[in-house]
């Protein structure tokens, strides 16, 4: 009785683990943390839906290292560092805002943020909004900055990377960008009024003769606060034709995550899956024996 208790009990707590969601208590990002990436040859984001499986093993690992850390506080603008860049966000109630990133050659301020994602977030669900933001560029000129921005989960499945055991029920968000980019003389610029912007930005986008087009994929594993995987995708649409600019992917290695501090609950959604594999483990040994003691018993009677 007490291992069909233990049995239901482990049953449950593998649907709660498995089932992969974004949420603020395991997935927002957090002022401290610092996490190291590695840059892989680039691969294409691979296929949507349920089941699948992204096999990234003969990935070339390349020397560039990366350094990313975050800053500030969530609720008033946390600033997430990597490159020489700052890329600076807002949570406000469930939804992560993108207000604005700054380098040594530009600065812009989002006036209409884009929402990036809200939580809690699962496989199936999907957000879209429009953006617009000002800023300067080399200290001379002035920028508008504006496009449409849509976040879809639309993956699901096991996920295979460079010397790395293949890890299962990972999330992969989508994200896809059109930007927009006007420069200015003098600091004059295009915006309306806040009520007013989604409807300029959609006509600025449908007249404009060049655009650029992000595509950022992000891998999300359970008992992990940060993506493992990312893949980047950037062109331009130019008088009708696409042309890609640069494509990229990085590798977040799991043991930065697992010394991250202060992570209790991801911590635990880790040590629950280990137990459960443990026990599959053991099950199937047992089946395994008990399968052979069966052959062997058949194979007796059948000699006499």
């Amino acid at each position: 009785m007490k291992n069909y208790i233990l049995l239901f009990l482990l049953s449950f707590v593998f649907i709660r683990v498995s089932a992969q969601e974004l949420s603020q208590e395991i997935s927002l990002p957090r002022a401290g943390d610092i996490l190291d990436k590695t840059q892989l040859d680039y691969t294409t984001s691979g296929a949507s839906g349920g089941e699948v499986i992204w096999d990234f093993r003969k990935q070339t690992v390349r020397d560039d290292n990366y350094k990313v850390s975050y800053s500030g506080k969530i609720d008033s603008i946390l600033c997430l560092s990597e490159s020489r860049t700052q890329y600076k966000y807002r949570l406000s109630g469930d939804s992560l805002l993108f207000v604005g990133y700054e380098n040594a050659n530009i600065r812009i301020e989002n006036k209409l943020p884009a929402v990036t994602l809200c939580y809690p977030f699962v496989y199936g669900d999907s957000i879209g909004s429009y953006f617009y933001g000002e800023g300067s560029y080399s200290h001379s000129l002035g920028i508008s900055s504006y496009g449409f921005t849509s976040t879809v989960a639309d993956g699901l499945g096991s996920l295979l990377l460079p010397g790395v055991d293949t890890l299962r029920q990972v999330l992969c968000i989508r994200h896809n960008q059109y930007i927009g980019q006007v420069y200015h003389a003098e600091s004059k610029f295009m915006n309306d009024s806040i009520s007013c912007l989604p409807d300029s930005v959609r006509q600025w986008l449908k007249h404009d003769p060049t655009r650029w087009h992000v595509v950022h994929c992000q891998w999300y594993v359970p008992g992990y606060r940060y993506p493992v995987f990312e893949t980047f995708e950037n062109s331009i649409y130019k008088s009708g034709s696409l042309y890609r600019h640069f494509n990229t992917a990085f590798y977040y290695p799991l043991t930065e995550q697992c010394y991250l501090a202060d992570d209790p609950e991801n911590r635990i959604i880790r040590d629950r899956l280990a137990m459960l594999d443990e026990r599959a483990f053991k099950q199937e040994s047992n089946d395994l024996l008990v399968e052979e003691l069966c052959l062997k018993t058949l194979q007796q009677r059948q000699q006499h």
